[in-house]
């Protein structure tokens, strides 16, 4: 046998021994305690199983060889299939087998790389928000008859914030970034400011990039179901005429360089 495997071997067996002893120790601690102490105790477990996954998950990110051009395809192949999965299953449905069948890969391949479902979906989110948030409702013009998978994703954020609230902070923290952003292009765009000059949009700005928003993702939706009256480019000039009048001015798109449902 040699050195590396004689060490894995070792290394293996001083698992299985702690993981054993920490098991009955658990239990004759349960067992001791009363409902208050046992619900703080099992409280400490899940953070210490938290901390046992990031372990966890380095280690395999280092194994796997994170950061080289097979990995990132991977994690891009993931995090596509993630999307499109979540989009028709809602994240509570899709499952960790389901996503990484999706991907052509085993469960194995989403641990390693994101190490949780939620964590794949907090990339996702991000991945998705770093760019300009109205563009998520645009239609895929290769696949015309494709889910909107972007659209109901980021609903599914919405979704995951509000039923989650002891995890919402990163997915709100990301929102209200590209809330942000959209408003400062707004600003941008509309003053004729200097794009390499930080200003400070004005409450309007904000109003105005919630509204697109809101507009632009439900436009997505709208634009999906009714394809018999319109579809996608109906709701699309219905977009641009209501952001037109809550601009008050008679072409949005001149005077703003943000991109609306169906824009070129």
């Amino acid at each position: 046998m040699s050195h590396d495997n004689s060490d894995a071997h070792s290394t293996k067996g001083a698992i299985k021994d702690v993981t054993s002893a920490f098991t009955r120790a658990l239990k004759q601690a349960l067992s001791d305690a009363g409902t208050q102490a046992s619900k703080e105790l099992l409280e400490d477990l899940r953070q210490a199983t938290n901390d046992l996954n990031d372990a966890i998950t380095n280690a395999g990110l280092a194994l796997a060889g994170h950061g080289t051009p097979k990995a990132e395809r991977t994690r891009a192949k993931l995090l596509q299939a993630a999307g499109r999965v979540i989009a028709e299953k809602g994240y509570e449905g899709a499952s960790v087998g389901d996503i990484a069948t999706a991907a052509g890969y085993t469960k194995g391949a989403v641990y390693a790389n994101f190490g949780s479902k939620e964590q794949l979906f907090i990339v996702l989110a991000r991945e998705l928000l770093a760019g300009d948030i109205t563009d998520i409702a645009s239609p895929d013009p290769s696949s015309p008859d494709d889910l909107p998978w972007k659209t109901l994703a980021v609903l599914e954020m919405f979704l995951y914030a509000i039923r989650h609230t002891d995890t919402r902070d990163e997915l709100v923290l990301m929102l209200t970034a590209a809330q942000d952003d959209l408003a400062q292009r707004i600003y941008q765009a509309r003053s004729g400011a200097d794009t390499e000059r930080v200003d400070t949009p004005t409450q309007a700005d904000h109003d105005l990039a919630f509204a697109e928003t809101a507009l632009n993702i439900f436009g997505g939706l709208m634009g999906s179901v009714q394809l018999g009256s319109g579809g996608p480019d109906e709701v699309a000039a219905t977009v641009r005429r209501l952001i037109d009048r809550l601009t008050d001015a008679p072409d949005c798109h001149q005077i703003s360089d943000v991109q609306t449902l169906g824009s070129e």
